[in-house]
């Protein structure tokens, strides 16, 4: 009788690691900090936007956005030439 090789469960996922949108969204979520930091020392420097409150947050969703884009074409480029140097870390 011959035996059968069964993989364990972490044999197929050797390494734990959080998927990979959870990478994303924290630095989404680190760039929206810093922006916000950002706008607080424009507001204190006597810095405003003619839009008012809704320009402000405009200016926060799209930095976010932006980052959201850029950190999601990094991880691609990343995972398709398996470069560490390229995927988020």
């Amino acid at each position: 009788m011959t035996k059968v090789w069964i993989p364990h469960e972490d044999a197929r996922h050797p390494v734990n690691e959080p998927p990979y949108c959870w990478k994303i969204l924290s630095d989404v979520f680190r760039v929206v900090v810093q922006t916000v930091i950002i706008l607080v020392l424009a507001l204190l420097s006597a810095y405003s936007l003619r839009t008012g409150f809704p320009g402000y947050m405009l200016v926060i969703f799209h930095s976010g956005r932006l980052w959201l884009a850029w950190s999601g074409i990094s991880l691609a480029l990343g995972l398709r030439t398996k470069s560490a140097g390229l995927s988020l870390e």
